[in-house]
């Protein structure tokens, strides 16, 4: 990345207004960063010439914690980019350490940005002996541990991940020994929250924090001062545990805890789920799960990452102060993932699947599961591995799958060329490795690109058959029919079918041969791009539409005002939210000979005028239908035709499970009204009505 480059983003970062736009820059500038071998050792470089309470400096270390984030996934999605850049930030470090120029603050902010982005940081950041305590005992003495306890609990209150967090990133340039000595002394100490801090750090990545935390554990049990409560939470993380010495040591301790008849502590809280939502898995096979839960006037959403070949990747719960607030993050996550409403036994087999492919593949669970798998009532959870096959013959078990013919299952498997477009997800359905990358530059045309592609997929066979299957079992909590065509390719796949025969495995491999990558550059000034906006609130300073005026700004355009207004309204009701930067796609693209910027800020100006009068009819039946009375016949064809066009392209907002059949009846005479052109009949009477109810389901 060029100077002048990176300069951009940390003038982005200089004027973003708020978190929200932040954000938007460190997406866009994590991917691209990445791309340029030279940028880790221009960012360590630019760090240490910038005073450390500086504006600069501070944006400097959100790239850099951005950066290695993404380097993090990379690596993780077999990129070479992220290997290569932890390397070179690796090597930077090595050289500053060298030089003299890395300070305890130093060592402490970038030890802290590494924790942050899940990575342990690099070996240069670690101090020694002497670096660690300046009167240079050996071995280094811990300060005063009490103190600096109290004093970390004071900055960040008493939830039990905030403290274990906050402490992991004070200790993350902590030399070894001391890290081990601070787990083992808060592990055998006396307070809840401390203990339960504790039981975090034995899913800890580090092998010896493990052991030091049950080696506490077990010395807090001798000491007569371990609590049931805390055992029960033990007892029900072993079976996450690799058979080592951390789980030889904790053994030991619930025969100790059984034989002391240990009482005490609190019982895990009874909490109500209200809605467990989740998505199907991406291209890199992480799934997200969301689970509304409410106890004793407490709110929180369980969140979990299950990705294949991690396991349970991250865990966390997020509190919320009102049923409003969670409610709000549960719109603004749909529109994110797309979700399915699935069930708790959906996500208990989900969680004993990824435990078991995260401890095959050598990963501990996310240290959070604790947290959420007591929301779920899940404490009894168990790695469960399952194969391919094993998720066949679990849904298949109704017989459904079974009994179907061999010509029946072969024109579900072909079915799957409808996926794309009914499931918003599989757009992240491409391959992207490096070792993928590597044999396609290698290539010299395009059948020969083609050619190895397919040999490529046909080492991900099984893989995607995972994928296939963990989609299947997905949509068959959720009651979506579509979950038997999922299963069927995965079970195809599975005995050997033809994957250039397999429609789905077609669209895999032309999305792996466009390469559509990451998001990486920053919008210019001067192109003619899409602005972000908040479509819940109409600004007062937009000019209010003047008659003939959209009509006229349309004029070369492939739609007309009402069809604008039809596609809006299709949006306003759907059952499914969708966000505006991907229902605005369509809109751009049939607009031709703009003949400037202006034109088109102005034609935006007016869309969101009109998206917001049509949010505001749909809540007056009465209104919307003295609205909808005035069009002409051409109108209402150009209406139903924007109507159809957005329940289309965008079928996965209109899923069929959650119509009934009058809901269908009249979408099929929306349909007739636009293909035949000759207005709306009969439907003119019934659809404002409609159109309302719809829209309070939604609401």
């Amino acid at each position: 990345m060029k100077a002048d480059r990176l300069q951009e983003y940390l003038e982005a970062l200089r004027q973003a207004p708020d978190d929200t736009a932040r954000s938007g820059v460190l997406e866009s500038a994590q991917h691209q960063i990445l791309k340029v071998p030279d940028t880790a050792k221009e960012l360590i470089g630019r760090l240490g010439t910038k005073a450390p309470d500086s504006e600069a400096h501070e944006n400097l270390m959100m790239l850099l914690e951005a950066a290695l984030e993404a380097a993090r996934m990379a690596q993780e999605n077999r990129k070479s980019e992220g290997e290569q850049f932890l390397a070179a930030i690796h090597e930077q470090l090595g050289l500053r350490a060298a030089a003299g120029t890395l300070s305890t603050a130093d060592r402490f902010e970038l030890g802290r940005a590494y924790i942050r982005a899940g990575l342990a940081p690099s070996e240069h950041l670690i101090m020694d002996a002497e670096g660690f305590n300046e009167i240079g005992d050996d071995p280094p003495a811990v300060p005063d541990l009490e103190a600096l306890l109290d004093n970390l609990r004071d900055e960040v209150g008493a939830e039990p991940m905030a403290f274990h967090m906050a402490l992991s990133e004070m200790m993350s340039t902590f030399p070894s020994p001391v890290r081990a000595m601070i787990v083992d002394q808060i592990a055998r100490h006396p307070d809840h929250l401390y203990a339960w801090a504790g039981a975090y750090w034995m899913l800890d990545a580090d092998a010896t924090l493990r052991r030091s935390a049950a080696e506490g554990f077990l010395q807090r049990t001798l000491s007569g001062q371990m609590d049931a409560a805390t055992v029960a939470r033990l007892i029900g993380i072993r079976s996450w545990l690799p058979a080592d010495a951390a789980r030889d040591i904790l053994d030991r301790l619930i025969k100790e805890a059984i034989r002391r008849d240990v009482a005490g502590g609190t019982a895990p809280k009874s909490w109500k789920l209200y809605r467990i939502l989740a998505s199907i898995p991406d291209g890199v096979g992480a799934q997200s799960i969301a689970v509304v839960a409410q106890a004793s006037g407490q709110r929180v959403i369980a969140m979990l990452l299950l990705k294949e070949g991690f396991g349970v990747k991250d865990a966390y719960l997020i509190p919320c102060a009102s049923a409003s607030e969670q409610k709000r993050f549960v719109a603004t996550l749909s529109e994110e993932i797309d979700p399915e409403e699935v069930t708790v036994a959906f996500v208990r087999d989900a969680i004993a699947t990824a435990l078991a492919d995260g401890m095959e593949a050598g990963f501990l669970a996310a240290p959070g599961l604790i947290d959420v798998v007591e929301v779920c009532g899940l404490q009894d959870l168990h790695p469960e591995p399952k194969s391919v096959q094993d998720m066949v013959g679990t849904i298949a078990a109704d017989g459904k799958l079974t009994a179907l013919s061999p010509q029946r299952l072969g024109r579900l498997v072909g079915r799957s060329t409808d996926w794309p477009e009914c499931f918003d997800m599989l757009e992240s359905w491409f391959e992207d490795s490096g070792e993928l990358r590597d044999v396609l530059a290698a290539a010299a045309t395009q059948r020969a690109r083609e050619q190895e592609m397919w040999r490529y997929l046909e080492t991900r066979r099984g893989w995607w058959a995972r994928i296939f299957a963990r989609t299947a079992l997905t949509l068959q909590a959720a009651d979506d029919p579509f979950w038997i065509e999922f299963m069927a390719t995965a079970a195809a796949l599975e005995e050997g079918r033809d994957l250039k025969k397999t429609p789905i495995m077609q669209y895999i491999a032309s999305r792996s041969l466009e390469n559509p990558g990451a998001p990486g550059s920053l919008p210019r000034a001067d192109s003619l791009v899409a602005p972000e906006i908040d479509f819940l609130d109409t600004p007062a300073f937009f000019a209010p539409e003047k008659k003939n005026e959209l009509a006229r700004l349309l004029k070369a355009s492939d739609i007309s005002p009402d069809w604008l207004d039809g596609f809006l309204m299709a949006i306003v009701v759907s059952p499914k939210m969708i966000t505006p930067k991907r229902w605005l796609e369509p809109i751009f693209d049939a607009l031709h000979d703009l003949p400037n910027e202006e034109t088109l800020q102005r034609i935006l100006d007016i869309v969101m005028l009109r998206y917001n009068s049509w949010n505001a009819a749909a809540q007056d039946p009465v209104a919307l239908k003295r609205r909808m009375n005035g069009l002409s016949v051409q109108a209402w064809a150009d209406w139903a035709a924007g109507f159809v066009a957005m329940t289309t392209k965008f079928k996965s907002s209109w899923p069929t499970r959650t119509l009934n059949k009058d809901d269908k009846a009249i979408l099929r005479q929306v349909d007739e009204t636009f293909s035949s052109g000759n207005g709306a009949g009969s439907l003119a009477a019934i659809l404002p009505a409609w159109l309302a109810r719809r829209y309070e389901l939604r609401s």
